[in-house]
């Protein structure tokens, strides 16, 4: 298999000697029959796979680490560069048949470009932790600039991208490596990311379109494996997007769950990646390594703070092709229900429940509507009479704020961070809540809030944040939905579930202070039971201060009064799917904490400024 990204995958320096002595086994004892020990690929993605017995061939895209040439996010001599790559890699006399590609985050991402080129003798892919579209996706999600996540990780790359900038080239040239001294002279021709993401403040399609997976996903015509996690911290959880627009992969398997960026590498997620590596790359189904169910769970709890045991290997005994056969008539699609809800073991990275689907666009979900009244109740019923508005003012310091500040980052992935989830301010936000539900309501995909706005500015900036009221007095964050104002128009391929707007400079339109406007804020996709029982809370404010690392640019000197309006000619209210016949969850109330992904505070009421 290949690993492919502009981080360090091609790192020859590391190893897993320390971190083996210290589970009281003698690593260098074991370096000849597990060698990935003293000679440890530097990916996480590669090690699993080199674990399972794969050969691994980690590279370094060009104008990165020891590679040559000069680095411009996903040109196409990059993606050029991975079909050669894939080519070189299969005409070796050691490798058996064709490549696969393996990867989370930047390296999963990269494996659905390369894919595009068609590589004769690409296997088949199995991208983790990916996006759509990287204008949308994860850039300027609802339009809005994505400085806490998307500009820094591109400064992170090209600061890393300068001379011996991720420090391990260094070794290896004054181990006599010439090439890589050589490549270094070329990275004053690195392109500046930043600054080209940030050369418009709509989507352009010249620049935007060669990026948008979505616009090239029918061009993958290999079995993929994806998994990806609703509150993703990182590149977030529009990547279901891409599920019915892979339709020329012959096979595909995909697997959702509520939690962070890594937790596509849990092991209840592993050993289905493994099998699908095993039937469309090796072709030989073996079950997990022993020594890797002897020490994988001591090291996956250095990475998620939890120790979890590897699940059983499934189909495994028999003819392979039937085998195969059987795991092709499985449905398509996982979504794992609740992952860190083990009471016994909250926040560990394994569920409490799965559901399996044949399809993400007919899966059975019902539009459904709650209404904002004047009480600050959500109500199935739209106003009949009078109602008014409830009134708040902009806050452009919230822009700035997340819920893992500072050095609380490296948190993300443990079984419990210590998430910084502050409460709405007085005068900051409208809050809307439901009776309690009568029953189990399972949400799974994304919605749109239909708000009537009012303001005294030409343009205001929204955030939606989804949360869960538990009947034990506990909040739960489930999700956020975020626009721009100006670029408010839906598009043309709207549906009441999504506003799909362009972001185009040609859709954009001004506010026209003190007129009511109906403005659709489009919410993230997100799978979450709320048991019955419980509330649903929708709160609008300024966007940020509800997610671990997004955080956005905003005019900072901008603090616009905001009306949202619940009378009978403005009917604010908001739409989500609610599944139907949806089961496989535990009918247990999770832990709070314990939701992997998903904050937990003590819920406190908010008064809404209400005028009539």
């Amino acid at each position: 298999v290949v690993e492919y990204s502009g981080y360090d995958p091609s790192n020859p320096t590391k190893n897993m000697i320390e971190t083996v002595n210290e589970l009281g086994v003698d690593a260098a004892a074991l370096c000849e029959t597990i060698t990935i020990i003293c000679a440890t690929p530097a990916q996480p993605s590669s090690v699993l796979a080199a674990a399972n017995g794969y050969a691994v061939v980690a590279v370094n895209i060009r104008g990165t680490g020891c590679s040559g040439g000069a680095y411009d996010f996903f040109e196409p001599l990059q993606l050029l560069d991975g079909y050669d790559v894939i080519e070189t890699v299969a005409a070796q006399d050691w490798v058996r048949g064709k490549v696969g590609m393996v990867g989370l985050s930047y390296p999963g991402i990269s494996q659905l470009f390369v894919a595009s080129t068609q590589p004769p003798n690409l296997a088949a892919i199995a991208p983790m932790s990916v996006y759509d579209d990287t204008a949308l996706g994860v850039l300027a999600p609802g339009g809005l600039y994505n400085a806490g996540f998307a500009l820094s990780w591109a400064e992170n790359v090209l600061d890393d991208a300068v001379p011996f900038g991720q420090g391990w080239e260094k070794q290896v040239v004054e181990e006599g490596d010439t090439i890589c001294v050589d490549n270094q002279k070329m990275r004053g021709q690195n392109i500046d990311a930043v600054a080209k993401a940030r050369s418009s403040e709509f989507y352009e399609p010249n620049l935007a379109d060669p990026v948008n997976i979505a616009k090239f996903a029918d061009r993958i015509e290999v079995p993929v494996f994806m998994t990806g996690a609703w509150q993703d911290e990182q590149t977030g959880p529009r990547f279901v997007n891409l599920w019915d627009k892979l339709t020329n992969a012959p096979v595909r398997k995909f697997h959702a769950m509520n939690g962070a960026h890594a937790d596509g590498l849990g092991p209840e997620t592993l050993v289905e990646w493994k099998m699908f590596l095993d039937f469309y790359v090796a072709r030989e189904r073996q079950p997990i390594p022993g020594f890797l169910r002897t020490f994988g769970p001591s090291l996956l709890a250095d990475t998620f703070g939890s120790t979890m045991e590897f699940p059983p290997d499934r189909l495994v005994d028999g003819d392979f092709d039937a085998l195969r056969a059987e795991y092709e008539s499985e449905p398509d699609i996982t979504i794992y229900w609740d992952r860190g809800g083990d009471p016994a073991n909250p926040g560990a990275v394994t569920s409490t429940g799965r559901t399996t689907l044949t399809s993400w666009g007919d899966r059975a979900v019902d539009p459904t509507r709650w209404f904002f009244s004047e009480d600050g109740l959500l109500d199935t019923d739209a106003p009949a009479t009078g109602g008014g508005w409830s009134t708040w003012r902009a806050n452009p310091e919230r822009a700035s704020r997340v819920t893992l500040p500072g050095d609380l980052q490296g948190q993300a992935f443990d079984a419990l961070p210590e998430f910084q989830w502050v409460q709405d301010a007085a005068g900051e936000a409208a809050v809307f809540v439901s009776k309690p539900l009568t029953s189990d309501t399972v949400l799974l995909g994304g919605g749109s809030a239909d708000l009537w706005v009012r303001s005294d500015a030409t343009n205001v900036d929204l955030g939606i944040t989804l949360s869960e009221v538990r009947p034990d007095g506990k909040e739960t964050f489930i999700q956020v939905g975020l626009l721009r104002g100006d670029i408010r128009k839906p598009g043309p391929n709207a549906t009441e579930l999504d506003p799909a707007q362009t972001f185009l400079e040609a859709d954009s339109a001004d506010l026209v202070p003190g007129e009511w406007t109906e403005m659709r804020v489009p919410i993230l996709p997100v799978g979450h039971v709320l048991r019955a029982g419980s509330r649903l809370r929708v709160s609008v404010h300024t966007p940020g201060g509800d997610q671990p690392r997004w955080a956005f640019i905003v005019d900072p000197d901008a603090r616009p009064t905001v009306d949202i309006g619940h009378d009978a000619a403005h009917p604010s209210s908001i739409v989500l799917p609610v599944g139907r016949g949806i089961g496989g969850y535990s009918p247990n109330l999770p832990p709070c904490p314990g939701l992997r992904g998903q904050p937990c505070r003590n819920y406190v009421s908010y008064a809404n400024d209400v005028k009539r």
